[in-house]
């Protein structure tokens, strides 16, 4: 007969069991895990009750634990064991923050091209500066570039350029004189005896009560009518006619001088389509102007002036191919003031000599040239001929103040200056063979004559130079 076996060891062998799994898995649990909350990720969901509203949340907490733990499990998916009900109930990430409302963009693009407007371009590169630094949507960025675009070329292109005096409108008055003729302006001074008004370019008018016949207020309406008229003419003007860069930077530079700023960006606009190199002729257009006067006054001898031009555009646009031509110039013009001498002449100052006028060195430093302040030593200029009617040297002199006055009607920036350069180098050449002849019909006179000649030789050589600017 078998014995019958007792079912207590059986139980506590589970029991046992039951215990030593229970203490594995928490001793498995990572930090911040409980055996709980494991459990949770093993038991379904409808077997594990909750007693409030606070199970979710713990399930979403845990979720954020494991991802912490370890990087790699989050880089792979879900963790082994979580259920997507689970990844539901977690906390949705925060999404994106758009950009700061469109609205105010467009504010600050508004009052960005109101500078413009006002020819304020400095401030709409500012504005724009500060919009294109942070987040903004495609395509207002490309409205804030193309607006950064054109402020600063024509910032660039409008540089060195001052209004005039009269631009503001403000103040004036139309002096009628009794002989007809009128004087606008801004009075600066009224008193019984005499009025003084200031035009533009500052030019003042010192004007007698005697010669006033009456001085009526200029409204400023009146005024810009005026100026407008002016630029309808120099509209018809050579140089602007053409249509291309360069006259569309004339005439805007003539608005921004005479206050008619309305016109100034269409006409740089225009300028800029014309030309993708706009900012770079412009910079060539302003070197070339001083260029020219700086061999404008080189022909006259004015050298205090011609060296101030050559400074200013060795300063102002040293890049500039019109900079090391002036560079050029100075030197060779340097050589050419060097008195002559013939094979017979001993040296000017020979080794021992005790002469007290030293030998000038050549003048080629480039920080050093043109110093025309020395004394060379030259000899006094020879008395000119007395008048005679008729003859070649009188026809030589008549010629020459003639050539003298185109010349000075050809300075640089005065209506028709191209074609009265033209006529005067025509009529110093026809003065030049006219003093050749006189120089044979007349050889008592020869010191005279070749001093005059060299001077008009002088004279055509600068004026072909400056025609041959372009």
């Amino acid at each position: 007969m078998k014995k019958k076996r007792s079912s207590v060891p059986i139980l506590a062998g589970l029991v046992l069991l039951a215990a030593t799994g229970g203490a594995a898995v928490y001793l498995l649990a990572g930090p911040g895990d409980s055996l709980r909350s494991l459990l949770d990720g093993i038991i379904p969901a409808e077997k594990t009750p909750a007693s409030d509203g606070s199970a979710p949340a713990q399930k979403g907490r845990v979720g954020a634990d494991r991802k912490s733990a370890g990087s790699e499990g989050a880089s792979s998916g879900p963790a082994a064991g979580t259920r997507p009900a689970d990844i539901a109930a977690a906390p949705p990430a925060k999404p994106v923050q758009p950009p700061a409302d469109t609205a105010a963009f467009e504010a600050v693009l508004e009052k960005a091209r109101a500078c413009c407007v006002a020819l304020e371009y400095e401030e709409a590169l500012r504005l724009i500066e500060d919009l294109l630094s942070g987040p903004l949507p495609k395509d207002l960025r490309s409205k804030a570039e193309r607006i950064e675009r054109a402020s600063g070329v024509f910032l660039s292109v409008l540089a060195g350029i001052s209004p005039l005096e009269l631009s503001d409108y403000r103040d004036l008055v139309e002096v009628r004189l009794t002989n007809g003729n009128s004087v606008v302006g801004r009075i600066l001074s009224d008193s019984p005896s005499k009025v003084v008004v200031m035009q533009d370019y500052g030019i003042k008018a010192n004007l007698s009560r005697d010669e006033i016949d009456r001085i009526n207020p200029l409204p400023p309406e009146k005024m810009k009518k005026i100026k407008e008229a002016e630029y309808e003419k120099f509209r018809m003007n050579p140089d602007a006619v053409r249509g291309d860069a360069v006259s569309c930077f004339l005439l805007a530079e003539f608005c921004v001088r005479n206050g008619l700023r309305d016109k100034v960006n269409a006409l740089l606009e225009k300028g800029l389509d014309a030309d993708g190199m706009f900012q770079t002729i412009v910079y060539n257009e302003k070197a070339k102007r001083i260029y020219r006067q700086y061999l404008y006054f080189k022909g006259k001898k004015m050298d205090s002036m011609s060296r101030r031009a050559f400074d200013s555009i060795r300063e102002k646009f040293p890049e500039s191919v019109f900079a090391r031509q002036a560079k050029a110039d100075e030197q060779e013009a340097t050589v050419m003031a060097q008195p002559r001498k013939t094979p017979a002449e001993a040296p000017a100052n020979p080794a021992g000599s005790d002469s007290k006028t030293p030998a000038r060195p050549p003048e080629t430093s480039e920080d050093d040239w043109g110093d025309d302040s020395g004394d060379d030593s030259e000899k006094p200029a020879p008395k000119p001929p007395p008048d005679s009617r008729g003859g070649l040297i009188e026809q030589a002199k008549k010629l020459m103040r003639e050539a003298r006055a185109r010349e000075e009607a050809s300075e640089p920036g005065r209506p028709d200056a191209d074609a009265e350069l033209a006529k005067a180098i025509a009529v110093y050449e026809k003065a030049a063979e006219t003093l050749e002849k006189a120089l044979k019909t007349n050889p008592e006179h020869a010191g005279w004559i070749e001093s005059q000649l060299e001077e008009v030789q002088s004279s055509i050589y600068w004026c072909r130079k400056r025609s041959k600017v372009s």
